[in-house]
């Protein structure tokens, strides 16, 4: 079992989240079937930023400056400051997860890419198929 011990607390997140943001759909992750997760919470809907604009954009092309895909960077710097990471999971909700849970599962990947022995380059005129 992976040390939880620096991870934030999901139920501080869902009240702050239902505190700052009026209308935001948020339940926890413990009690959703997530693969992979666990902790955080999933969250989706049309509330807005103190700026007016929505938290989550449902345009193709989203301002840049306003938006990282379709997630407003205020939102994310909003979470990142608490130690949480949004990701999209399907059309209409997105994944807040610890950032130190995505630290270690990086670090586990790395480790087990390192661990592989080297591939042999293929020689001209070898065929893999």
């Amino acid at each position: 079992m992976e040390d939880r011990s620096n991870w934030p607390s999901e139920a501080e997140l869902i009240s702050e989240l239902r505190a700052t943001f009026p209308g935001l759909r948020c339940g926890p992750l413990s009690q959703d079937a997530v693969p992979g997760f666990d902790h955080g919470c999933n969250v989706g809907g049309e509330t807005c930023m103190p700026d007016g604009y929505a938290i989550f954009s449902g345009l193709v092309c989203s301002d840049p400056d306003i938006y990282n895909g379709d997630v407003h960077r205020g939102f994310e710097k909003w979470l990142e400051l608490r130690g949480w990471y949004v990701e999209p999971y399907d059309y209409v909700s997105y994944l807040v997860v610890p950032i130190a849970q995505l630290d270690a599962m990086a670090a586990d990947w790395n480790a087990a890419v390192a661990a592989q022995p080297p591939s042999t380059p293929l020689q001209p005129g070898e065929c893999p198929f």
